[in-house]
C-alpha cells in the first residue's frame, strides 16, 4: 500500500523541526514532489533538503549542493531546479556543465602526462571564448565541436608518444598524422589548426606547423543509405505493429519521411504542435512542418502515452528520467531506441535528405532543411558533374 499521506506527513514534521528555517515554498515543492514520485521517493528527497537547507546560503547554492561528487544533479537537484526555476528564482541549467567537464577530464587524461597542462589550458580557452560568444549574441562553438578539437589534439599527442614539447612539433609530424588516418576525417586538420594557431598566440610555439598545410579531402557524403525494402519494413513496423514504442514509432518516422535531426527531436515541444494543420514547428526551419496521416497518427500515440506518465515536462519526447524535470531527453536516447533495429536517427536523416538532393531542386532541399548551400553540396558531390557544383 502505497499512502500518499505519507509524504505530507513526513513535511509536517520536518518543517516543524526546521521552524524559521522552513522557507515559503517549501508547501509548493511538497506538492511538487509528492505529484512525481512515489511517497517513499518523495521523503527521501525531502530528508535529504532538510539536510540542505541547513548549508545553504541561498537558492543558487542550494541547487548545486544537491549534486554528486562527479557534478551531476541528484533527484532532488533536478527537482529543485525544475521547481524553482518555474518560478524565476534560478536560472535552468542542468548538469551539462558537468557532463561536459568529465568528458574534457576523461580525454586530457588519455594524453601523455607532459602534455596535458597544456591541453588544459586549450580547453579553458575554448570554453571562455565560447561564454563570450555566447555573452555578444554570436554564434558560439558547440560543446561537441570543443569536445572534437580537444579529441583529435589527445589523438595527435598519443600518436606521438615520444613528442617532450609541443614546440618541437615539426609540419612532418602533422602530415603524418594525418596520413595515418582515415581519408574521410576532414576535421582533423581543422582541429590541428585551431590548436596551434592558439599555442602560437599563447607563445607556445614559435612557428604553427600547420600554416601552410591544405587538406586534400573533399568533403561528400560517405555515409551508408537504408536500401527501400529496409524502409518499408521499418515504415511497415512503425505504423502496424503493436510491439514497437510510441516513443520509437515517431522518432523514426519523423527522421525516416521528414528528415527530422536528433537535436530537433529532443527539442520538440507541446507548444510547437499545430494540431489545426496537422503539422509541427522545428526549430532552425523557417516554415511549419505538415505530417503525413502515419507519423500524425504516431505522434497521437505519444501524446496519450504522455497522459499515462502524468508529466509536467513541456517536451513531446520524455523517458522514465525525464518525466519528473522539465529538461530535454538525453542526446543518445533516440539512438538507443533504434539500436536494436540496426538503424540510427542520423543515418534515416541523411538517407531523406539524399535521396531529395539528388531527386529534386538542391534550393528547395536548402528551403525545407534549414540548410546552407555547402550543405547540399556535401550530398552531391558523388552525384552531378563539377560544373553543376560550381554553379550552386
Amino acid at each position: 500500500m502505497k499512502m500518499p499521506e505519507r509524504t505530507w506527513t513526513y513535511a509536517a514534521g520536518l518543517s516543524r523541526r526546521l521552524g524559521e528555517d522552513t522557507p515559503e515554498w517549501f508547501d509548493a515543492f511538497v506538492a511538487h514532489v509528492a505529484a512525481r514520485y512515489s511517497p517513499s521517493e518523495a521523503c527521501r528527497h525531502l530528508g535529504e533538503l532538510g539536510r540542505l537547507l541547513a548549508s545553504a546560503d541561498d537558492l543558487t547554492s542550494l541547487v548545486a549542493n544537491a549534486t554528486h561528487d562527479n557534478g551531476k544533479l541528484t533527484p532532488l537537484g533536478w527537482a529543485l531546479e525544475e521547481f524553482l526555476s518555474a518560478r524565476g528564482l534560478v536560472a535552468a541549467g542542468g548538469d551539462a556543465a558537468a557532463r561536459s567537464r568529465q568528458r574534457r577530464g576523461r580525454l586530457i587524461a588519455r594524453a601523455p602526462e607532459s602534455l596535458r597542462s597544456v591541453l588544459q589550458r586549450f580547453a579553458d580557452a575554448e570554453l571562455t571564448n565560447q561564454r563570450r560568444a555566447k555573452r555578444v549574441g554570436a554564434r558560439p562553438r558547440s560543446d561537441q565541436t570543443l569536445h572534437i578539437h580537444l579529441e583529435v589534439i589527445v589523438d595527435f599527442a598519443c600518436a606521438n608518444a615520444g613528442l617532450g614539447d609541443w614546440a618541437s612539433v615539426a609540419a612532418g609530424d602533422v602530415e603524418a598524422f594525418l596520413a595515418e588516418r582515415s581519408p574521410l576525417g576532414s576535421h582533423l586538420l581543422p582541429s590541428l589548426r585551431t590548436f596551434f594557431v592558439w599555442a602560437r598566440s599563447s607563445r607556445l610555439v614559435l612557428v604553427d606547423p600547420t600554416r601552410d598545410l591544405r587538406s586534400s579531402v573533399r568533403r561528400h557524403f560517405s555515409g551508408s543509405v537504408i536500401d527501400l525494402s529496409c524502409q518499408r519494413r521499418l515504415f511497415r513496423r512503425w505504423t502496424t505493429d503493436t510491439s514497437a514504442s510510441p516513443n520509437e514509432a515517431l522518432i523514426g518516422l519523423l527522421a525516416l519521411v521528414h528528415g527530422v535531426s536528433v537535436d530537433e527531436l529532443r527539442q520538440l515541444a507541446l507548444s510547437d504542435i499545430d494540431h489545426a494543420l496537422n503539422a509541427v514547428a522545428l526549430r532552425g526551419r523557417a516554415h511549419l512542418v505538415p505530417l503525413d496521416p502515419s507519423t500524425w497518427s504516431a505522434l497521437e500515440r505519444v501524446l496519450c502515452h504522455r497522459e499515462t506518465l502524468g508529466t509536467s515536462n513541456p517536451h513531446v519526447l520524455v523517458n522514465r528520467r525525464t518525466k519528473v524535470t522539465s529538461q530535454p531527453v538525453a542526446q543518445g536516447y533516440a539512438s538507443d531506441l533504434l539500436r536494436p533495429l540496426g538503424v540510427s536517427p542520423q543515418q534515416l536523416r541523411c538517407c531523406r535528405i539524399a535521396q531529395l538532393a539528388t531527386t529534386t531542386d538542391p534550393m528547395l532541399v536548402t528551403e525545407l532543411f534549414g540548410m546552407s548551400y555547402h550543405g547540399v553540396e556535401y550530398y552531391l558531390a558523388d552525384q552531378v558533374d563539377e560544373a553543376r557544383l560550381t554553379n550552386l
